[in-house]
C-alpha cells in the first residue's frame, strides 16, 4: 500500500518488502548499532534519491578512529548488482576494498573471477 502510494506520487520504481517469519522472529536480536546503521542507510538512500542521484547503492565505510568504531555511508556505483542475489556480499566486499568492479560503474557479478582478482581477494 505504501509502495503504491510512493510510486504513484513520485513515479519512482518502488518495491515493497515483507519480512519473512525468520526475519520477524529475529528482529529483536538487532543491536543498537545495527538499528542506527540501518537508519543511516535508509536516510542516505532517500536523501540521494530526492537529490536526483540514482543507480547507486548505499554502502558503509567502517573504521576505527581514536579507538572508536565509526561508520559512515557512501554511495557505490555498481549499477549492475542492484537486483543480484549477492548484492549484500558485493556491497560488503566493495566497502572493504576487497573487490573493485570492472570500471564504468559496473561490477559484472556473473563474470568469471580472474586469477589476479582471486589473489587480490585472498590477500585483502
Amino acid at each position: 500500500m505504501l509502495a503504491d502510494a510512493v510510486k504513484q506520487k513520485t513515479g519512482a520504481k518502488v518495491r515493497g518488502i515483507e519480512l519473512s517469519l525468520l526475519q520477524r522472529c529475529g528482529a529483536h536480536l538487532a543491536s543498537e548499532t545495527d538499528i542506527e546503521e540501518s537508519f543511516m542507510s535508509g536516510k542516505a538512500a532517500v536523501e540521494n534519491a530526492v537529490a536526483g542521484i540514482t543507480d547507486k547503492m548505499v554502502g558503509f565505510e567502517r573504521s576505527y578512529e581514536n579507538g572508536q568504531y565509526v561508520c559512515k555511508t557512501k554511495l557505490l556505483g555498481l549499477t549492475d548488482v542492484a537486483n543480484n542475489w549477492a548484492v549484500g556480499h558485493i556491497n560488503y566486499c566493495y566497502s572493504l576494498d576487497i573487490i573493485a568492479g570492472r570500471g564504468d560503474g559496473k561490477f559484472d557479478p556473473t563474470a568469471n573471477v580472474t586469477a589476479v582478482e582471486a589473489a587480490k581477494m585472498l590477500l585483502s
